[in-house]
């Protein structure tokens, strides 16, 4: 995933509390062709940490403005990204989050870890 600093890992991660109800945004505009947009997203997490069932998992429909880790803002436009909710985790432990995204004939599969913290 890119946009995340992973300090020399090579799983990018972010962390979160244990309370925390967050929303997560996959970029993959990068992957698509001129005027293709995602069909369809599927998330599998390790045991511990929840993907959220309400709102679930799914293709961004309209715009979003993200702001990027320099400071920079980008505009991902509706179909290009993944919205997924967390929940949950316990503090001290990491957990893989893994999103399948498909386009047409195109399957794109990106792996996050997500650390939780105090």
């Amino acid at each position: 995933m890119d946009g995340f600093a992973t300090l020399g890992h090579p799983t990018p991660w972010i962390n979160k509390r244990p309370g925390e109800v967050l929303d997560y945004i996959w970029d993959l505009s990068d992957y698509l062709g001129a005027g293709e947009t995602l069909s369809g997203v599927a998330v599998v997490a390790d045991t511990g940490i929840a993907i959220g069932a309400s709102p679930a998992p799914a293709v961004n429909a309209g715009p979003l403005q993200v702001t990027l880790p320099d400071g920079s803002s980008k505009t991902i436009s509706a179909g290009e990204a993944a919205v997924v909710w967390l929940s949950g985790g316990s503090i001290g432990n990491r957990y893989d989050i893994t999103l399948t995204a498909t386009s047409g004939a195109r399957t794109i599969q990106r792996t996050f870890q997500v650390r939780v913290v105090e």
